[in-house]
C-alpha cells in the first residue's frame, strides 16, 4: 500500500491547482483566436471556469477509480495466495 501512494496516488495530490491552472490555460488560448470586436471576456471567462471545474472533476473521477484498482489489486493478489 505504501508503494502504491508513493507511485500512484501522489500524483493525484494537487488537483485542485491543477484544475486552476488548466482554466488559465484554457483561457489564454481560447482569447488567441477571438476578435477585438467579437471579445467578450465575462463569457470567456465563465467558460474557462467551466472547464477548470469539468477538469477537476475528471480528475477526482480518475482518482477514485484509481484507489479503487490499487484496492482491487491487493484483494486479488490476497486471494490468489489464499
Amino acid at each position: 500500500m505504501d508503494q502504491a501512494k508513493k507511485r500512484l496516488l501522489s500524483q493525484f495530490g494537487n488537483i485542485e491547482e491543477e484544475a486552476q491552472e488548466f482554466g488559465e490555460r484554457w483561457f489564454s488560448e481560447a482569447g488567441r483566436g477571438v476578435g477585438p470586436d467579437n471579445y467578450d471576456l465575462g463569457n470567456l471567462a465563465d467558460q474557462a471556469t467551466d472547464q477548470s471545474i469539468n477538469f477537476f472533476e475528471l480528475l477526482t473521477h480518475l482518482h477514485a477509480q484509481t484507489q479503487l484498482s490499487v484496492v482491487a489489486g491487493m484483494y486479488h493478489e490476497w486471494e490468489k495466495q489464499l
